[in-house]
């Protein structure tokens, strides 16, 4: 505090480390397997059924590459750690739909 006027003191404004400052690589970075898993699980249970491409097409978009591969039979996935994470958080309430590409909400 300035003993003469009673104001405080100049002070540079501190840097905001808040996400809507980050470029969209430097979120993508920030990103784990569990966030996409997290989205995955909303993203099903506030819609029903989430199809395989459009799950691919979002995560490549908005999460990065590194959360998908391409498996054994040359199909793009979603990469090991994020299944994993998804399978624990859903834990049963949410199926494969072998034939039609989607996981859905039981």
């Amino acid at each position: 505090m300035d003993t003469k006027t009673g104001a405080a003191p100049e002070t540079e404004p501190e840097e905001s480390t808040s996400r809507e400052n980050l470029s969209p690589q430097q979120i993508k970075s920030e990103v784990t397997p569990q966030q996409v898993a997290e989205w995955m699980v909303q993203e099903i249970h506030f819609r029903g059924i989430a199809y395989q491409k459009d799950v691919i097409a979002y995560v490549r978009t908005h999460f990065g590459e590194e959360f998908i591969r391409t498996n054994e039979n040359g199909n793009v996935s979603l990469a090991k750690d994020v299944v994993k994470a998804f399978r624990k958080l859903h834990n049963g309430k949410i199926c494969w739909d072998r034939d039609g590409f989607f996981w859905g909400w039981t």
